[in-house]
Order: C-alpha cells, then structure tokens, then sequence
C-alpha cells in the first residue's frame, strides 16, 4: 500500500506533486485492466452481491447476444436454463458466506435469440477489509464444441456396447498378459459365471486345453499377426466343457488390449463328428464291397487262368499257355491293388484293439517303401472302443508320417499309442530336420488337416520341435470323448 502523505514531504506542493504522478499510475494500471478485461477471449463479468452485472466484456456480450447495457442490471439467473440455475446458486451462496474463496462449473446459458450453449465458469468473491463480499467476478468459457464433441463419443461408444451386449457370441476385451477386463452378457450367460468373477479371471481359468505357455504362445501370435482364428475348449462353472471358436484381434492404437469374439460350437462340432462317422461308414462299406465282391471275383478269375494255363500245358498248347499266364499276372496285380484299396479304406479293424494292429502294418508299410527305420511302440495294452476316433487317429498318424518322409529327412520314426486314466494318446516322433515356426503352420494342409481330424473327435494336437532333434506330433483325446 502506498503512503499517501510521506513524513518528509511537508510542502504541500510536493504532497499535491506525489498524489498526481500516483493518480497517472492508477489510471495508467486501470486502463491495462479494463484493455485486459476488454480484450480477453473469453467472457468476464463483475456481477453484484446482488447476482446483476455491473461490468461485461465484448467476449461475453457476443457469446450471449446481448449488449452490455441489456445485460447489466438483470439477474444472472435469466441467462441460465431452469434446470441449471440451482447448483449456481448454491455455489454462490458458498462464496457469500465465506465458506470457499471461487468454484468452477459446466452449466449451460441461455442466448438472446433462445439458443442454448455449454460454458465453463470461474466465479471468485471480492472482499472489504471486514470480509464481506462486495462484488463477484466471473470468467466464462464456452466449451460448446467441448460437449458436442464428448456427447457424439459418449453416443458412439454406446452404439458400440450395444452391439457387443446384444450380440449372440461370447465377447472379451483382456490385456496381453491374458486377464478379462470386460465381458458381454452372451458369454456370461454361456459361462455360468456373474460378470464380477468372470472380470476376476484369466484366459487360464476358463480353458482345459491349454498352459500358461501355450496361451501366451497364443497372444504372441495376435500381436505379430493382428489376429488369430482357433478352437479351443472352455469350462462353465458347472463343470461342462465346450468347443468355442475364438476371433481375437490386437491393434497397437487400442491401450495395448485384445478382443476376442468366443462362439460356442457345440451344434456345429456335433454335426460335424455325425459327418465324418456317416463318411466313415461309407467307406467301411465301400470297402468291404471292394474287398468281398470285386476282390472275390478277381481271385475266382486269377483261379480259373492258371487252371487253363494248366491244361493247354498238358496239350502241348504252349504259346496259349504263356499268354494265359500273362494275363494271370495281371489279374493277380490287378488283385493286389484292389486289396490295397480296400486295405486303405478300412485300415482299422472294427475290434477295440484294432487300432494299434492297423497301427503296426503302417509303420511296416512305411519301413519296406522308404527304407526308414520306422516302428510302433505301445504302452501296454490299448484298447480303443469309438471306431470314429480310431479311425481319425490312424488317419492322423498318417499323415504325419507322410509329412515326416516328405518334408523332414528323418532316419527314425517312432509312432507310439498309450492310455491311462485321463485319457488316450497318440505320439509321432521323428528325427528329422524340425518343423518351421508356429505361425506359420497354418500354411501346411497337412497340418490343417490332422487338426480338423483332432477337433472333429474333442482331441488336443500339439506340433512342435523333439528334445534333441526332428518333430514331435503329439493328438490327446480325453476320456470324456468315450474312446
């Protein structure tokens, strides 16, 4: 505070020179606030205890529509809609009983031609020396376009949770190291779980087929690829396991986060196991047809040759002889291979321990065609009673064996069958060269196809690198699959 009256200054004239040069300082300061106050972006007012403005700015006066002297001298609370002139007014009184010093609050204002907008205010009290308020002042700033904005994402990310809530497939959103972080209705519906265990879980928990390092294998693969497409097999909370189909994508842009569509499978799988034990039976029959009918009918003809080729012998006849034996050879051949045919169509017997019978003519088969030192180990006795999932183990045993030959260069193949009290499995184990990445598995028919084989019967297939060299195919088939 300045002394207005200095001890030293006992000329008057000296008084009256200090009070002027203090009175341009004042006025100079003044004009830097009223050019501040007038030029400022947003709106101020000083407004009364009384709630009527005293001053207004241009900012506020073209915000609202009104000039300053229609604004002056009408209660504030005609600038605010109904609905939002009570917390104001509340706040204010706070501030008039000194019980906070200033608020800030998003309410709207009515304009002059009717239309409403957002604005944030900034509202503090002026006091006396006593500490009454003796004027307000206001800062407003229009955030309309603010609102407008966080009113179409707040629209646009309800139209989105409706259509994750009503959609018929299970929906998570989980982080990368596998934990839930959101679910829909559906898959809690499926699941047997409320949402608040559900959000309390990880991938691990509602699984039965895959480890800690198989899952995190499986996010490794999400992110490097952007998604993933595989079946799986989840646990309700009643126990029950069924087959889903999970759809999960990652983008980088999205928190680091993962989304995941989970369908149940359950109709699909059941119709698909009734596919492929109707194609079997087919070609069990076809087979048995092969074998009994144009089988027979070659035998009785490859006969009937060499018991004329006999008797043109013994009348001498023997060019005809020679001819005759000639074709008796190739209907002998065109017998083998009818055999075949009918050997491939049925490889596995119709008797539960048929499997590992057809099991050991193949890695036979295989070791007098390639030369490779290839057998069959079994675990004790194995007795395997679904002819389906006798059937599709054969097959995928096959087919690993075809993609060991071809592709890895083994000099030992090893095809082993076990089971025990959780389960049946069948093993494939070369020395080859190895198999490529994970990721890069799906570009194999093959490999494509053993799964398809594996998931038709409720079996798990796992393909990767042998301890020391070459491949290991490893198919489990749980008890719950009736083997």
């Amino acid at each position: 505070m300045i002394d207005r009256h200095p001890p030293s200054m006992t000329d008057p004239w000296q008084r009256i020179a200090a009070l002027e040069a203090e009175n341009r300082r004042l006025c100079e300061s003044e004009g830097g606030f009223r050019a501040l106050f007038e030029q400022a972006p947003v709106g101020i007012c000083r407004v009364s205890p009384e709630g009527k403005p005293t001053h207004v700015n241009r900012a506020l006066q073209r915000m609202l529509g009104y000039s300053e002297a229609e604004l002056c001298g009408r209660h504030v609370t005609e600038w605010t809609p109904a609905e939002d002139v009570t917390q104001g007014l509340r706040w204010i009184d706070r501030v008039r009983k000194g019980r906070i010093d200033s608020f800030s609050m998003e309410s709207r204002f009515r304009c002059k031609d009717g239309r409403t907008f957002w604005a944030r205010t900034s509202l503090a009290g002026v006091r006396d020396a006593r500490g009454k308020v003796t004027c307000f002042i206001a800062v407003m700033e229009d955030i309309q376009a603010r609102k407008q904005g966080e009113t179409a994402l707040a629209e646009q990310e309800a139209r989105y949770r409706a259509v994750i809530e009503t959609a018929a497939d299970g929906f998570w959103m989980l982080n990368r190291e596998g934990r839930l972080l959101a679910v829909n209705d559906a898959y809690v519906s499926r699941s047997g779980y409320n949402r608040e265990e559900l959000l309390g879980m990880t991938v691990a928990d509602l699984g039965t087929r895959e480890s800690q390092e198989e899952i995190k294998r499986h996010i490794e693969t999400v992110v490097y690829q952007g998604c993933h497409l595989f079946e799986t097999r989840h646990r309700s909370r009643d126990g029950k396991v069924w087959p889903v189909e999970i759809n999960v994508s990652y983008s980088p842009g999205g928190g680091g986060l993962l989304f995941a569509f989970v369908r149940d499978i359950s109709e699909r799988k059941s119709l698909e196991r009734r596919i492929i034990e109707a194609s079997t039976a087919e070609q069990e029959r076809i087979g048995r047809e092969i074998h009994d009918g144009l089988g027979q009918q070659l035998t009785a003809l490859s006969m009937l040759a060499r018991s004329i080729q006999h008797r043109l012998d013994a009348s001498g006849l023997n060019k005809l002889a020679g001819d005759l034996q000639e074709l008796g050879g190739h209907l002998q051949a065109a017998l083998e291979e009818t055999r075949a045919i009918a050997r491939d169509l049925i490889p596995v017997e119709f008797d539960p321990e048929g499997l590992v019978d057809a099991l050991v003519k193949l890695t036979d088969r295989v070791r007098l065609s390639s030369g490779i030192a290839c057998c069959c180990r079994q675990a004790g006795p194995v007795r395997v009673e679904n002819s389906t999932v006798a059937m599709q183990l054969y097959r995928i045993a096959q087919e690993a064996l075809h993609n060991a030959i071809r592709h890895g260069r083994p000099q030992r193949i090893e095809v082993g069958l076990e089971g025990g009290s959780d389960g049946l499995l069948l093993s494939v184990q070369d020395d080859g060269i190895g198999i490529g990445p994970e990721r890069d598995h799906g570009k194999c028919l093959g490999l494509r196809t053993m799964r398809y084989r594996a998931n038709s019967i409720g079996a798990r297939l796992s393909i990767s690198p042998a301890a020391g060299r070459g491949t290991l195919v490893r198919c489990a088939v749980p008890v719950a699959e009736s083997w």
